[in-house]
């Protein structure tokens, strides 16, 4: 039987970090984050999803949007967890791969080598730096340089 992956851009924060912008409408070399990650997914042929939490969602073509279903006891959008149960509710997809939408130099190797070392039964994967933390900044260091190590 043959997996259904699917992907995720979140974007169930506030903006609060970047002064209340909408992160995903951000643009970086004339594109948006949001359209940029969406490219790198599409190269893959996974089905891409938007989780929309605050903000209204980006004008793209063809992107399913899947809003943040309220939580019993809260108001509103509770942030990327709220975006990451409803996608799981939401999608018929057996994976899921989330992107942060304040990620424009995500690339498609980093889906796809995760895609590699999962296992069935693995519940999740993440990324983790060199020196163990699993706070992962993709503007820094070799990604930067363009030589990113996978």
């Amino acid at each position: 039987m043959e997996l259904k992956c699917g992907a995720v851009i979140l974007a169930g924060g506030r903006g609060s970090r970047f002064g209340g912008v909408n992160k995903a409408e951000l643009s970086y070399l004339g594109k948006s984050f949001c359209g940029r990650i969406r490219e790198e997914f599409d190269r893959l042929g996974m089905d891409c999803f938007f989780s929309a939490g605050a903000y209204p969602p980006p004008e793209e073509p063809g992107l399913k949007v899947i809003p943040d279903l309220p939580v019993e006891g809260e108001e509103g959008p509770i942030g990327p967890m709220g975006g990451i149960l409803s996608c799981f509710e939401q999608t018929r997809c057996d994976l899921l791969f989330f992107v942060s939408c304040d990620m424009p130099l995500f690339h498609r190797r980093m889906a796809a080598r995760l895609l590699e070392l999962w296992t069935p039964g693995t519940d999740a994967l993440v990324w983790r730096t060199r020196s163990g933390s699993l706070v992962v900044d993709f503007m820094d260091g070799e990604a930067r340089r363009g030589g990113l190590e996978l």
